[in-house]
């Protein structure tokens, strides 16, 4: 428990610099993931170690479990040998590598399916607290010109820091909760939210007022059957197609040019940086630049330089504000395809777990509460809207992706004790050779068993 706090506040607060007008990596030449920063990330998963070495077989069956995850980022470690800086992009294939260790190490050692919900919001609700105290202490410095950064490095990183911290401690408000405390989760959301105004991150904002619609969609659709939901699901996909294909159908009967709509609409300067990354794209389009190969990488090497659309007279631009056209560039369409599948799977199995919660059997800890499968399915959701205007999807080892680890096995997890429980624990070669019936989970459990006093599955 110590170490996932020490990872998830290290990941969070970082190491600050406290001066913002210092020159940032990119600009120097220098691989952005510091020599402190990897001696810090290699401690981590020296601590690690002996959890993965007591839980070997544990961590191989999550891992195994997590196939299109490891998958992924054996692509990743493959696309370095073409990449456009093979050594920069080793170098941070190798330290996703770490992170996914690490995550997935301490994941095996968690009892309880809350301990990684009641965590994040806890370190979130501390950075909100840290950055909340700079910000009187060092105003000059907390506030810039662009909104509230606090310890982070920029505005958009610490209105993410206050959007997954309401996520996470407001799903808590959906239990039941004792007077007390529920008022001390009401003013932590309420720093945090006036926080998030502070740091006036737009789409951070927008995702927050959005969520409860979204989640309440998702709770209610949650009992309907299978098909009900995939007929959803095309129907929703179907009617974006359809109205993407008439608009298009439409300008080309009318001559007009189709993105005459988005005229004079920039995003704040994102449609320039768009453009220049479909340009590129254009020309990697099966197999991309390699894993972050793109962006931060030897100036000479650097796409961006060699155009007349170099964004770095104006500004450090280190990322294409939007994770699916970074993924299209280093993954290529091999790499985007795996990594929405990817996606799609944890967003699948938060939505999953909203269904098959610990509400059915109250003693059996290792299902998630409801409010611990709602923040996971609200993660998920955030996670995907969020990287149409910024970019933190397989990229970097910023927070959100750590996070995105720790959530990713913990839902590998929940689906392995969710089918263990179907089972019965046992797997069905196990029951054929004891002579055992097949035990459905929609069964009630036995009067005084429990989940945690059977075998564990992972």
């Amino acid at each position: 428990m110590l170490i996932l706090l020490l990872v998830f506040g290290y990941v969070i607060i970082g190491i600050p610099s406290f001066d913002r007008n210092a020159p940032l990596a990119s600009e120097m030449n220098q691989e952005y993931v510091s020599p402190v920063n990897r001696f810090i990330w290699l401690a981590f998963f020296a601590a690690c170690l002996p959890f993965a070495i007591s839980s070997g077989q544990k961590l191989r069956r999550l891992l195994l479990a997590a196939w299109p995850l490891v998958g992924l980022h054996v692509y990743f470690l493959l696309s370095a040998t073409w990449a456009l800086d093979p050594s920069t992009s080793a170098r941070r294939i190798l330290f996703a590598w770490v992170q996914i260790l690490v995550a997935a190490s301490l994941v095996t050692t968690i009892k309880k399916a809350q301990t990684l919900h009641k965590c994040i919001a806890f370190i979130c609700f501390g950075g909100a607290v840290a950055d909340l105290l700079i910000w009187i202490a060092r105003p000059g410095y907390a506030m810039t010109s662009e909104g509230l950064a606090g310890f982070q490095e920029q505005k958009n990183s610490a209105g993410l820091l206050m959007m997954y911290g309401l996520l996470a401690t407001g799903s808590f408000l959906l239990s039941w909760l004792s007077t007390g405390r529920r008022w001390v989760y009401v003013a932590e959301c309420v720093l945090m939210f006036g926080l998030l105004l502070a740091t006036k991150s737009k789409t951070s904002l927008v995702i927050v007022l959005l969520m409860p619609m979204l989640l309440a969609a998702g709770y209610r659709l949650r009992t309907a059957s299978e098909v009900m939901q995939i007929f959803v699901a095309a129907f929703a996909v179907g009617i974006i197609g359809m109205s993407i294909l008439a608009y298009m159908t439409w300008c080309a009967m009318s001559g007009q040019d189709i993105w005459s709509v988005l005229q004079g609409i920039t995003f704040t300067s994102r449609t320039d940086i768009w453009s220049f990354m479909l340009d590129e794209i254009s020309q990697r389009p099966i197999l991309g630049a390699g894993y972050s190969s793109f962006w931060s990488i030897k100036p000479s090497l650097q796409p961006s330089l060699k155009t007349s659309m170099w964004f770095g007279s104006e500004a450090n631009i280190n990322e294409a504000h939007n994770g699916y056209l970074d993924l299209l560039a280093t993954g290529g369409c091999v790499g985007f395809v795996l990594g929405i599948f990817v996606v799609g799977r944890y967003l699948y199995l938060s939505f999953k777990a909203i269904k098959y919660n610990r509400h059915r059997d109250k003693r059996a800890s290792a299902f998630f509460s409801p409010e611990t499968a709602i923040f996971h399915f609200s993660f998920m959701l955030a996670l995907i809207i969020h990287n149409f205007t910024e970019s933190n999807l397989f990229t970097g080892s910023g927070m959100i992706m750590v996070c995105f680890y720790f959530i990713a096995f913990d839902l590998e997890k929940w689906e392995l004790y969710r089918k263990s429980d179907e089972d019965g624990v046992l797997s069905d070669d196990e029951r054929a050779r004891l002579g055992q019936k097949k035990k459905s989970f929609r069964s009630e459990h036995q009067p005084g068993t429990d989940m945690d006093a059977r075998a564990d599955p992972v």
